[in-house]
């Protein structure tokens, strides 16, 4: 994979992570990025099997994070504060 698809395939899965972590279901993040619920779910799937543990865990109709989304929270959010910064 080309670094800039790869790059932009990241950039990607770490929006749809940290939008799900603010509304916490796909349905409203998929809402607030105006995309497919299933896209959505299709590319949180996908990045849990390539880091192989779970992001979430699914309660009723609630995502929750596990400890390894919380980890993965905590370091996207300076991640992307830090990319704001630079485009400042």
């Amino acid at each position: 994979m080309a670094a800039d698809t790869h790059g932009y395939l990241l950039a990607t899965r770490l929006q749809y992570f940290l939008t799900v972590t603010r509304h916490g279901s796909i349905r409203s993040a998929a809402a607030a990025l105006g995309v497919a619920p299933s896209s959505i779910s299709r590319v949180i799937a996908q990045f849990e099997a390539e880091l192989g543990t779970s992001l979430f865990e699914r309660i009723a109709r609630r995502l929750v994070l596990t400890a390894a989304g919380r980890v993965l929270r905590d370091h996207a959010r300076v991640g992307a504060l830090e990319l704001e910064r630079a485009q400042a």
